[in-house]
């Protein structure tokens, strides 16, 4: 009696009225509104709708669906959005604190160069100055050492000045 793409629809919107049901309480906000509301645009609260992260009722509109939305529903993925936000603040706080610069090191490594600490053998004094001198200015600059600030600073040295030993 009925074709199975509109038993199929039926399913749907009974699955998704069910989903939104305890959500409803008096007047729908339209996609619109509801993104007005959430700081986002209409593109993704439809994309929300469809997905199921945001509860809706799915309404025909011409050739197309629209979405109608609770506004507990709305408050919901408001508090969500809110709680990522948060996360997001707090991994981003936690990532500088954690990154510091290299100069932060200097002491510490030259410590380590007159005590054997690094290779075993101690380093002279007059050697772990001549070092710590050289490394100084150049974390000053750039405040970490990688590949790509040690090529640069390579490649701004003369080729007369390169040592002609091992």
């Amino acid at each position: 009696m009925f074709s199975e793409d509109s038993q199929s629809k039926r399913k749907v919107k009974h699955q998704t009225e069910t989903q939104v049901k305890p959500f409803t309480s008096g007047r729908f906000l339209s996609v619109n509104e509801a993104a007005v509301k959430l700081e986002v645009t209409p593109k993704t609260v439809r994309e929300w709708c469809q997905t199921g992260r945001l509860p809706a009722i799915p309404k025909p509109y011409g050739n197309k669906v629209t979405f109608l939305i609770s506004p507990q529903a709305v408050e919901m993925a408001l508090s969500e959005i809110m709680a990522a936000k948060q996360l997001a603040v707090k991994a981003q706080k936690v990532a500088e604190e954690q990154k510091k610069s290299h100069s932060s090191y200097l002491s510490a490594w030259g410590k380590a160069m007159r005590k054997g600490l690094l290779t075993g053998k101690v380093f002279s004094p007059r050697t772990a100055d001549n070092y710590e001198s050289y490394a100084k200015p150049f974390l000053e600059k750039y405040q970490e050492v990688t590949s790509k600030n040690l090529q640069a600073a390579l490649l701004r040295i003369a080729s007369e000045r390169y040592a002609t030993r091992h």
